[in-house]
């Protein structure tokens, strides 16, 4: 997922996670996987209910690679 610079900050990103939740949760999908960067928005899934399941850092710069996971209370 990409949002635009201009269009950052006003909820979108979470909008397109819950719309693509919501989809999934249709077709019985109670666990949902993502990987993301350090340098892209781990915070904004940690906001959406996403726990880091694995760090992966060998990257230049200190940059970390994070598999995210949430599981559906249901």
């Amino acid at each position: 997922m990409w949002v635009a610079p201009a269009h950052r900050r006003q909820g979108i990103g979470s909008a397109l996670v819950h719309a693509f939740e919501a989809r999934a949760r249709v077709h019985a999908c109670s666990s949902f996987y993502l990987e993301t960067f350090s340098f892209q928005v781990p915070a904004l899934y940690r906001s959406l209910g996403y726990t880091v399941a694995y760090e992966h850092a060998p990257y230049p710069h200190g940059i970390v690679k994070f598999v995210m996971v949430k599981h559906d209370r249901a």
